[in-house]
């Protein structure tokens, strides 16, 4: 158990996820790590991982959970929570998806259009559950672009994220060969794949070098074939100045607001989430 905050905290706050940031070093668990980094004085985290929930703790954040028991998410069920969701909890152990967000104190979404699509899959009606909601995109912390590149210079097109089907990385790989376009593909479980004539395979790149790599290219393309609750990514591209070339539903562009303002509320989730949660 890892314990974040002070020891004579007034709150005793278990963080549940499926894995930490160094078991797995993913979107999900970059948001998680980077909420607990910002835990305000009085609140003490216990960090709650599958088969090691503390049961003593006096309100949870739920967030991933797909590899918890059945006993373990109805014990969660039974508790004060906020729900912090990733993404749509459609794999795994995920039968009691939607009692996650009926049942908790508060229920963030990543987007509106993650929100709409989230109780869309899960059988849910959206204005059930209005009062509780909160709308928060993934919080950032990155440095200017200026600070590791003076003289401005940009080149290229790259792809950043996990190599799974539903991200699109095989359009975005079609697109390149049919309009001979060179494109690097960065992120985790690319392993085995081998170069084209256009498409370059770089790998896993951690999660702090991230914006040293953006600060490098021109634009970040991005084509997922489901819709995608932020991405993070983007929100990531643009803040360290790149172009963004995208298609299909993204939660980024739901909210309806200029980008350098969803771009603030991404710099401003941890404060907003940490007032949401100490009003538990």
């Amino acid at each position: 158990q890892e314990l974040y905050g002070r020891e004579a905290a007034r709150m005793k706050l278990g963080w549940v996820h499926d894995f930490n940031m160094q078991m797995r070093p993913g979107g999900a668990q970059i948001q998680d790590y980077l909420y607990m980094q910002a835990v305000p004085p009085n609140v003490n985290i216990v960090e709650c991982l599958p088969g090691k929930v503390d049961t003593t703790c006096d309100a949870y954040i739920v967030a991933r959970c797909t590899t918890f028991s059945d006993a373990e998410q109805e014990q969660l069920l039974g508790t004060r929570f906020v729900r912090l969701e990733p993404d749509y909890f459609d794999v795994g152990n995920c039968r009691r998806a939607g009692l996650f967000v009926a049942k908790a104190q508060r229920a963030c979404f990543l987007s509106p259009l993650h929100y709409e699509e989230f109780c869309r899959r899960h059988w849910l009606e959206a204005g059930d559950f209005k009062a509780k909601v909160v709308f928060l995109p993934s919080p950032l912390a990155l440095p200017e672009p200026s600070s590791f590149l003076p003289d401005g210079h940009r080149e290229g097109i790259f792809w950043l994220g996990e190599w799974q089907p539903h991200k699109g990385y095989d359009l975005v790989m079609e697109w390149a060969e049919r309009g001979s376009t060179e494109v690097h593909f960065y992120g985790i479980g690319m392993d085995g794949m081998r170069d084209t004539k256009f498409c370059k395979f770089r790998g896993f790149v951690p999660w702090e070098r991230v914006p040293e790599l953006m600060g490098k290219y021109e634009t970040w393309v991005h084509f997922p074939r489901q819709p995608e609750p932020l991405p993070r990514a983007m929100a990531e591209a643009l803040l360290c100045g790149c172009e963004a070339k995208v298609a299909g539903r993204l939660g980024f562009e739901s909210y309806g607001l200029p980008a350098g303002d969803v771009l603030k509320l991404c710099l401003a989730a941890p404060k907003l989430f940490w007032d949401e949660v100490t009003k538990l």
